[in-house]
């Protein structure tokens, strides 16, 4: 999977080699960096980028974005601080940055009493880290089963898994092993006793670790206007497009798969319109797609997966949303 015009690098780290064959589709981390950095310097766009700067706030005033700005000096101890002027902003952060961790009662005080059992799969480094310890693992989709069938070879046994629902995608197959003690998901912890609660009425003491392997949730500080609801991002059109100011636009806010392919065909439809080349449909009609969403797929994560409707996505992203004409410029 890679964007149609710049295929991503076939160099194999020796670790996929050995793991997965020469046919492995997993790149090392510095290969898709250098993939990525690359897709600018070989057509010559590297003025057009700024790395290592900030956008501290983004404020839409008198029909353009004034945006402020925060670059190191070369000193590293003070901070250059600019606004600039733009007539659109569009934000590709992506959302596998801010961990999700799900509102547990008493997990704050456990965590005060217990610091470092708490942690998250974004931070999951290495198996050793869990070697010969009591691990409860929380979650129910590829991070969870990949970590607990990681993690279950060097931890203490059974390895717990805190499941509410499995994926749609995998159901409950992967996590169904001698090795893996599933319970239900966790319902309190009691830190005066060291005690996880689980909402199957079972318990567990003395736990070294608390793996939440929960998701990411969405995280615009620059954009004070914009505030996620239950993971989603209301008001996007089709994902991308803010209905009640389309100079604002979103790359990258969806899952379910496909990545990287939704993400180009997303870009396409913001440079066109933003290039004068396409129109949106009236803000009345993309708020009620907004609406219709919400109600047929409900106003959390179901909102923004796209599986199993790519072919309806691109289709209408393509043609129905921005009638992409044939074109020989």
């Amino acid at each position: 999977m890679s964007f149609t015009q710049e295929p991503i690098p076939t160099t194999v780290s020796e670790r996929a080699r050995a793991q997965w064959g020469l046919d492995a589709p997993f790149r090392h981390r510095e290969v898709m960096r250098q993939w990525v950095e690359g897709i600018f310097t070989r057509g010559d766009h590297t003025g057009l980028v700024s790395y290592g700067t900030a956008v501290e706030l983004a404020e839409y005033v008198d029909s353009e974005w004034v945006l402020t700005l925060r670059k190191a000096c070369m000193d590293k101890s003070t901070d250059y601080w600019w606004q600039e002027r733009f007539d659109a902003v569009v934000v590709a952060t992506g959302h596998y940055y801010l961990p999700y961790i799900p509102k547990i009662p008493g997990m704050l005080e456990y965590d005060e009493r217990f610091p470092g059992r708490i942690q998250h799969s974004k931070h999951f480094r290495s198996v050793e880290d869990f070697r010969d310890k009591k691990v409860v693992v929380v979650g129910g989709s590829v991070s969870a089963f990949d970590a607990l069938h990681d993690i279950r070879k060097v931890s203490k046994l059974p390895i717990i898994s805190a499941l509410r629902n499995p994926s749609g995608a995998f159901g409950i197959a992967p996590f169904l092993h001698p090795h893996i003690d599933n319970r239900s998901q966790i319902e309190s912890f009691e830190p005066e006793l060291g005690r996880i609660n689980f909402t199957d009425g079972s318990s567990a003491d003395d736990v070294d670790v608390v793996l939440f392997a929960t998701g990411y949730d969405f995280s615009f500080p620059f954009l004070p206007g914009i505030k996620s609801v239950n993971n989603r991002i209301p008001g996007l059109y089709q994902h991308v497009f803010k209905s009640d100011n389309p100079s604002l636009a979103f790359v990258g806010m969806v899952t379910g798969g496909f990545g990287i392919r939704i993400f180009e065909w997303q870009a396409v439809a913001v440079a066109r319109f933003f290039a004068g080349r396409a129109d949106l449909p009236p803000q009345d009609w993309m708020e009620e797609w907004d609406a219709y969403r919400v109600a047929t797929r409900g106003d959390g994560g179901a909102f923004w997966t796209l599986m199993p409707d790519f072919e309806e996505y691109f289709e209408t992203l393509g043609c129905d949303v921005l009638g992409i004409r044939q074109s020989t410029d």
